[in-house]
């Protein structure tokens, strides 16, 4: 069990730290949550910036091919559509526009009539989308993986019209897509786990293999939640496990024009360094401000709980029965004056207590001579009154017999109350001789029953025996024994109206259980506590016509202590009530 002393400062040092800790501990939280959504807030914009900024190079590079393959056209529209034009795309493909094929379809067949590639001619690309669309407008196939490159490539198409604005032919050209990797391989201020990518419809990788992924384009499809939400068309930010379950913090965009998803991602591990270093230095601060106002908590209990634990000592002491006992605070303070409040109310205690004892021994000695002076005449009053109606003195009518039968009981009454304050008094003085010896158990309680039986049997109660023969002896003062048992079973019958006595013994291994029990009238619960105190009667209409002096119980629990033994009573209102004895057993 803890001392008062630790109790008292450990509840001090734990106030003082909650209370002076708590507003840092919530505005430290609130600040780190704050610089956290900041931290987050800037990762999340710059990533949605190079997002944007990509967008917007990948589309303004493909329209520049797109309008560079218009200028071709312009350039080779005036010409004649036969083989004679070859040198003409060769040598415009050489001027490293981006294109690494340019071909000229026909405009009926869709057949290829003039290609710098020598192996396609004469190849019909009548049901290719560039070649439909590209008969009116200038039409920008979106990303695909040729086989002839083994690698992504991007067509675009244009109509070639004569003079007179008629179709005569569709110019075609091809693009590899090594620009579009640079673009989605640079950086832009994305730290060191930083990485744009494209990903199609199908969840296949686009973007090329100079970038940093493990994965193959066109071979290996990417499955995230990015990519799961950003193919429904939707744009966003989220943070979540990218293709190689790595967490990340990332952007996604759909690109309508170009039916492709574009992803900037951030390692988490990276993204959020600066909030660990955040984490880790506020964890520092708060330990050492912790530390500091632990340190100035306990400063602060031992200042207060130094007084009051020489309070708490002196209290300690003054219930031990030391009334002159005085306690030394220096304080000026209200501890202070409760300090001198206690040593003016011990001196009080102390003087009350010397004027107490005078009066109690004065009581003591009064109860006793008074008990001594009356037991002289009550047994004369005793002796005179059985003479008396035994005839020693003559022939007595049968209205004095009456009379006299009054008195004997009466004079019975003042006598067992005179020897119940004899009792009392002899035992409050320690002048009660107690001689702890071997008792038959089974002896007492016959001898006891015997003496009482008149009275069970003038209420019509049965009485229940139930000890063992061989039951061992106990170890107690033989009178003292009997009269605990006279005055158990005395009450019993008292107040046991039908039903009967009950009892019984049970033997332990170093004690005898002894039970009395009683189908009477019971007690209630909140009566009980105080039947062991002296001059206590439970009053009610059940009580008021049973006679007693309140000192049986009392007595009862006192030579039970004195023999080394233990009381306890159990009752239940209008149910009985049950006294449970242990007396130590006998050794030999």
């Amino acid at each position: 069990m803890n001392s008062p002393k630790k109790n008292i400062r450990i509840r001090l040092l734990l106030y003082f730290v909650v209370i002076s800790f708590l507003p840092l501990i919530i505005t430290g939280y609130f600040s780190f949550k704050n610089s956290e959504d900041i931290i987050k807030k800037e990762t999340f914009d710059h990533l949605i910036s190079v997002s944007i900024l990509k967008q917007e190079e990948i589309n303004s590079w493909i329209n520049q091919q797109a309008q560079s393959l218009v200028l071709i056209g312009e350039i080779i529209k005036n010409n004649s559509i036969n083989s004679s034009d070859q040198p003409i795309l060769e040598e415009l493909l050489n001027k490293e526009l981006g294109f690494f094929e340019l071909f000229i379809l026909d405009k009926n067949n869709g057949q290829i009539v003039v290609s710098t590639n020598k192996n396609n001619i004469g190849k019909i690309k009548i049901s290719e989308e560039y070649f439909k669309e590209g008969k009116n407008k200038t039409f920008i196939k979106n990303i695909y993986y040729s086989l002839a490159l083994g690698q992504p490539a991007l067509t675009i198409s244009t109509p070639l019209n004569s003079k007179e604005g008629s179709l005569e032919s569709v110019l075609i050209g091809r693009i590899k897509l090594e620009k579009i990797n640079e673009i989605m391989k640079e950086k832009v201020g994305l730290s060191n786990s930083g990485e744009t990518y494209l990903v199609n419809k199908f969840n296949f990788l686009v973007s090329g293999e100079e970038t940093s992924l493990s994965k193959k384009v066109f071979k290996d499809v990417i499955y995230t939640e990015a990519t799961k939400e950003c193919l429904k068309h939707n744009n966003g930010l989220a943070l979540y496990d990218n293709y190689d379950n790595i967490p990340v913090i990332g952007a996604y965009t759909w690109i309508e024009e170009r039916n492709v998803c574009l992803l900037a991602e951030i390692n988490q591990s990276e993204a959020f360094r600066s909030i660990e270093k955040l984490r880790v230095f506020v964890f520092l601060v708060t330990s050492a401000i912790l530390l500091v106002i632990t340190l100035l908590g306990l400063i602060f209990s031992r200042t207060i709980t130094k007084p009051l634990l020489r309070l708490i000592k002196g209290t300690n002491i003054v219930s031990k029965g030391n009334l002159k006992y005085k306690i030394n605070v220096d304080s000026k303070d209200e501890i202070g004056t409760l300090a001198n409040s206690f040593n003016k109310m011990t001196k009080a205690l102390n003087k009350s207590y010397e004027e107490l004892k005078g009066l109690d021994k004065m009581k003591d000695e009064f109860i006793s001579m008074a008990s001594h002076e009356l037991r002289t005449p009550i047994s004369a009053i005793k002796g005179f009154v059985s003479m008396t109606l035994e005839g020693d003195f003559g022939e007595v009518d049968d209205k004095i017999k009456k009379t006299l039968k009054i008195i004997e009981v009466s004079n019975n009454r003042l006598g067992k109350l005179v020897n119940d304050l004899l009792d009392v008094s002899r035992i409050e003085q320690k002048r009660l001789p107690i001689e702890l010896e071997e008792v038959n158990l089974e002896k007492i309680v016959k001898e006891v029953t015997e003496q009482l039986i008149l009275k069970i049997k003038e209420k019509n109660l049965n009485l229940e025996l139930n000890i063992p023969k061989n039951i061992s002896p106990v170890l107690a003062d033989e009178d003292k024994l009997k009269q605990v048992f006279i005055n158990l079973i005395d009450n019993a019958i008292k107040y046991t109206n039908k039903g009967g006595i009950e009892i019984s013994a049970k033997e332990e291994s170093s004690f005898i259980k002894i039970i009395v029990k009683d189908s009477g009238i019971g007690i209630a619960y909140k009566d009980q506590e105080g039947l062991f105190t002296k001059f206590n009667r439970v009053k009610n209409n059940k009580t008021a016509g049973i006679e007693g002096t309140g000192l049986g119980l009392w007595i009862t629990k006192r030579l039970i202590r004195l023999m080394n033994g233990k009381i306890y009573l159990s009752s239940i209102e209008n149910k009985g009530t049950e006294i449970t004895l242990i007396i130590p057993k006998y050794k030999k």
